[in-house]
């Protein structure tokens, strides 16, 4: 290698952010470490030859010192060793212990004959404690939390997979659903779905059916995702659930009630009805009218002044609606109100009261008769909705990625405030339209982006996904984007929901690894590389240190 190769490898090398060394084959004689090695290792200090690979601070997992055989750059250069991501624990001349993730192997020639062994190695111990956090949190987090690896394993669970399985995590961690869940056809939906994700790489969000161990059945909402490592590739998948049974039930119940309301007016006359003599006061009004508002059916048959009924009505809504039946009397004609009653057992009711204040052809009230509903199922179904979906909204918070809602109809689209946080662009910037998500592709993209969501949306397909780079306020960004198209029952798209990720710090790592591999593969004999750090070689160092005594 002659020297000006030698000199750009060495200036490519001292760029990197991760440790790197590099010896001699086979002797595994020292002669190069870069600036983040000597950062990470707390000094530019180190053996000179194979046999002072001894006096280093790496310690096995019971705190043994390391042979200087079992380094990983010896093994690399001595035997052609090579070693992937190994862990190491390392003390520094200071005393402190640190965790450290070592790669190594040998460079070749063209000719195919080793020239160097050379070693990377990256500091994680804040990772791992970081790490650590992760898995404390998840432990906290309500719902179910879980990670599971490409043969679907459980590898992270919280307390809630716990419970809803009714083992502990002792005999959930490490196992497959089909080994810890009681049913083995829930299993199998379950396994189904995960492999489907990690297979297409495409997050999802479904309905799934799960058993608990009293007998319960209840529905979950499952959003799985798959796990990447850091080179992109899929090694597992991570989810979440929350127990979404109050909401289906609410849902059906909401139907159920909008059924009965159109059943009772097709059966005319509702839940109770009145007719109000204006000029004489005299409500005369169904029993089921008269109990919603505490009142007997035999009192209601006498016939009582709205005075009456007005006094029915929930303190907090009385005087709103007193003034809204003087303003039908007084010249709006109709009334059409939602509020609430205490009824003869004292319990609060909700009741939608629709009437019309009838007049004679001087224009005097002369009547003023309606309808009552009792729509107490609804309203608790509609505050169970709305808990339902604030608790979505906190959950898509929780997430870096950038979630949006398409709604074709209406062209409307809804993005969570990872929008703003991930990619600087305030809610008061954005223009809630597929228009100003197209405009914020880059104009390269645009076209391809444009025509293969446009083919997912008006072909048959479930899902769409796409790599593109997506403008920030401060500049642009790789993303990779996924969306799930629902269709209603025609199979016509009506709304897509998705999630951006951000790819830009992957995409900067890829191009200065393919940068430093050109640079290896333009390189040859080591005669050159030898000579060049003949000098820097003794005072170079491995990522191990030596201690001083």
């Amino acid at each position: 290698m002659n020297e000006t190769a030698a000199s750009g490898m060495r200036a490519a090398l001292q760029q990197m952010s991760v440790g790197v060394s590099v010896a001699e084959v086979p002797s595994g004689a020292f002669v190069f470490l870069n600036e983040a090695g000597e950062t990470i290792l707390g000094s530019a200090h180190a053996p000179v030859d194979l046999a002072d690979y001894a006096g280093f601070g790496a310690e096995h997992a019971d705190g043994s010192a390391y042979r200087p055989e079992d380094y990983p750059l010896a093994r690399a250069a001595t035997k052609g060793e090579t070693v992937t991501r190994e862990p190491m624990l390392y003390r520094r001349g200071d005393g402190e212990l640190r965790r450290l993730e070592v790669s190594a192997s040998r460079v070749r020639g063209d000719d195919g004959q080793p020239l160097l062994a050379i070693c990377s190695f990256e500091d994680v111990t804040e990772r791992e404690r970081t790490l650590q956090l992760f898995e404390t949190f998840v432990a906290a987090v309500p719902g179910v939390v879980y990670a599971k690896d490409r043969q679907k394993r459980m590898i992270v669970a919280n307390r809630g997979v716990a419970e809803l399985v009714g083992k502990p995590l002792s005999e959930i961690l490490g196992k497959s659903d089909a080994e810890f869940l009681d049913s083995a056809a829930e299993a199998a939906a379950v396994a189904e779905t995960d492999e489907r994700v990690m297979t297409s790489g495409v997050a999802e969000q479904v309905e799934e059916l799960v058993s608990f161990p009293d007998g319960r059945r209840a529905i979950w909402l499952s959003t799985k995702a798959p796990l990447r490592d850091e080179a992109g590739a899929i090694t597992g998948m991570i989810g979440s659930s929350i127990d979404i049974t109050a909401r289906k039930e609410a849902e059906a119940a909401l139907a159920q009630a909008e059924e009965q309301f159109r059943f009772a007016l097709e059966a005319a006359g509702g839940i109770g009805t009145w007719d109000w003599d204006v000029p004489g006061d005299v409500v005369r009004a169904s029993a089921q009218f008269a109990g919603l508002y505490g009142i007997a059916a035999e009192r209601a048959a006498a016939g009582l002044s709205l005075e009456e009924y007005i006094a029915g009505i929930h303190p907090a809504d009385r005087e709103a609606i007193s003034a809204r039946i003087r303003a039908a009397v007084d010249g709006e004609d109709e009334f059409h109100a939602e509020y609430r009653v205490c009824n003869l057992n004292g319990e609060v009711r909700w009741v939608v009261a629709r009437g019309r204040c009838l007049r004679d052809a001087a224009g005097t009230p002369t009547r003023f008769p309606g309808v009552t509903f009792d729509i107490t199922d609804r309203k608790r179904a509609e505050d169970a909705l709305r808990e339902v979906e604030e608790r979505y909204r906190l959950a898509a918070r929780a997430t870096n990625d950038a979630i949006w809602d398409w709604h074709f109809a209406s062209n409307h689209v809804l993005w969570n405030e990872a929008l703003e946080v991930g990619y600087g662009h305030a809610p008061e910037t954005v223009s809630p339209t597929g228009e100003w998500w197209l405009e914020q592709i880059h104009p390269e993209d645009r076209e391809r982006v444009d025509t293969t969501i446009h083919e997912a949306i008006e072909g048959e397909a479930e899902s769409w996904t796409g790599e593109y780079r997506f403008r920030r306020a401060d500049g642009s960004a790789d993303v990779f984007d996924r969306g799930h198209i629902i269709r209603d029952e025609t199979g016509r798209a009506i709304r897509m929901i998705g999630a951006m990720l951000d790819l830009s710090e992957r995409r900067r790592a890829e191009r200065a690894l393919r940068a430093t591999s050109s640079a290896w593969k333009r390189s040859s004999p080591i005669r050159a590389w030898r000579c060049s750090c003949s000098t820097s070689a003794r005072s170079a160092s491995l990522p191990m240190l030596r201690r001083k005594h």
